[in-house]
């Protein structure tokens, strides 16, 4: 079953008494091939009549097409509801093809199609072929209808659109005399030191060979591990000789007591 589009609304409203074969073209603002093929797919489906003859071609709507648009016509006298304000809506935002605003709501063409012949009707939007096809805008009063919500629409539309900041290009300073180069270079943030890099400037400004070995770029000194257990044996024999002096002392006497009791 062919299914009925706006393009098949918008093209039958433009048939009258006085509408050819051979003028409907102009009337659609398209060539006179693109609106022989709209006819005869609108004959196809029983929405027009006329006869292939030699000369003029009159055009009338078949009983079929005429009952649809009267069927409309009673249709547009109710209030919109929530489709027409998402048509409007898909419209705000650049769907101005009935098909795509059909493939944008997940809607039936032939849904959209009465949808927009009763925003039409009302006067909520407009409509305008070219090259055999038709594209809808919205009216003033269409845009109104739907309050902050397109203004909404246009803003993300706006942001979406905006070019992003360029980045500006890196100075070149080989092209610069010496005394811009310098100008360039002092502006520049200072880089930060590596904690070797620190080490070694620590190093240079201390005086002593010992420091400048153990922050040398070769890293702390090893130190030697007989040089090692000597110290050791330094720090436990000072620390304990005292002790061991009491300890020899306190011997000799228990050796005298033992003597003289004797």
């Amino acid at each position: 079953m062919h299914q009925l589009t706006f393009l098949d609304l918008a093209a039958m409203l433009k048939i009258d008494d006085a509408t050819t074969v051979e003028n409907f073209g102009g009337r659609i603002n398209s060539s006179f091939f693109e609106g022989a093929n709209l006819l005869g797919s609108l004959k196809l489906k029983g929405y027009v009549e006329f006869t292939a003859t030699v000369g003029t071609n009159p055009v009338g709507l078949s009983e079929k097409g005429k009952n649809i648009l009267l069927l409309l016509e009673k249709e547009s006298e109710k209030e919109i509801g929530e489709l027409e304000h998402a048509v409007l809506e898909s419209i705000a935002e650049g769907y101005n093809k009935p098909d795509k605003v059909s493939s944008k709501l997940n809607v039936s063409e032939k849904d959209v199609a009465v949808n927009l012949y009763r925003l039409l009707k009302k006067g909520y939007l407009e409509h305008s072929f070219r090259n055999g096809k038709v594209t809808v805008v919205l009216t003033e009063k269409g845009f109104s209808s739907i309050g902050e919500k397109w203004r909404e629409i246009l803003k993300k539309k706006e942001a979406a659109e905006k070019p992003l900041p360029k980045e500006e290009p890196k100075e070149d300073l080989k092209a610069k005399p010496p005394e811009e180069k310098e100008k360039v270079e002092a502006k520049k943030p200072a880089e930060k030191k590596t904690r070797q890099e620190i080490l070694e400037e620590a190093a240079l400004e201390t005086e002593g060979e010992e420091v400048k070995e153990l922050f040398s770029a070769d890293g702390p000194v090893k130190l030697d591990k007989e040089k090692m257990k000597e110290s050791k044996n330094a720090f436990y024999v000072e620390k304990y000789k005292y002790i061991a002096i009491g300890i020899v002392l306190l011997f000799i006497i228990l050796l005298l007591l033992i003597v003289f009791v004797r």
